[in-house]
């Protein structure tokens, strides 16, 4: 959680890829940008490439989060392998993670 503080503070975009029933549960980091990923069905959201291109390009630090990682996770790795970004990171425990550290959410 540190890390991902500092890379916050340094400019990076933050994309909390869970549903909107999962932000309104948790709330979201401030400043996160919110575009789903995977629908309540686990099906991957055709539209999610195209948004997040529109915040952000494929040489921008990108951090991605969700409930606990793995969606995250998986998104993380497309984007390197096969989308050519070069600079996305994971955060592995997730918001869950971020909660239980006593980090500020806002709803």
């Amino acid at each position: 959680n540190i890390a991902l503080k500092e890379m916050l503070v340094n400019g990076a975009t933050l994309t909390d890829l869970r549903r909107q029933t999962e932000w309104k549960n948790t709330g979201v980091i401030e400043g996160s940008h919110k575009i789903t990923a995977f629908n309540r069905y686990g099906k991957f959201v055709r539209s999610f490439p195209q948004k997040l291109a529109r915040i952000s390009n494929k040489n921008q630090t990108i951090i991605l989060i969700c409930r606990s990682g793995n969606r995250s996770s998986i998104i993380a790795n497309m984007l390197v392998e096969q989308a050519g970004y070069s600079k996305v990171y994971n955060v592995a425990e997730g918001i869950l993670k971020w909660i239980k550290d006593g980090n500020s959410v806002i709803k």
